[in-house]
């Protein structure tokens, strides 16, 4: 077997500062990822944040005015009894059996 110009220990302390390279990337690939997945989320709750925003302000220009915090329990038992009947919300959003579609309608679009 020819032998190596490095030592064995020279060969192990190389393998060594090779595997921490690597660690400290996978590492720095870790913390870039966490870092998208936050963004991720954050885009994700600003967007239903508008979503709901955007859901509030249809219904109370239909209503003519502003809906106050005591009344949203009226309003959502009002929308339950309207789907729960005979799915006029679902029917109205595009959504069946499950499988929700989008219609475009004012503040909805295709997602």
């Amino acid at each position: 077997m020819a032998k190596s110009k490095y030592s064995l220990d020279e060969r192990v302390t190389d393998k060594k500062r090779q595997l921490d390279e690597l660690l400290k990337k996978a590492k720095q690939y870790e913390e870039q990822l966490k870092r998208l997945e936050n963004q991720k989320k954050e885009e994700d709750r600003k967007a239903r944040a508008h979503r709901l925003i955007e859901v509030g302000a249809s219904v109370e220009s239909i209503v003519g005015q502003p809906i106050e915090k005591e009344k949203l329990p009226a309003l959502i038992s009002f929308l339950k009894d309207i789907e729960e009947r005979d799915h006029a919300l679902s029917s109205a959003l595009g959504i069946y059996k499950g499988e929700e579609t989008h219609i475009e309608a004012g503040f909805l679009s295709a997602q």
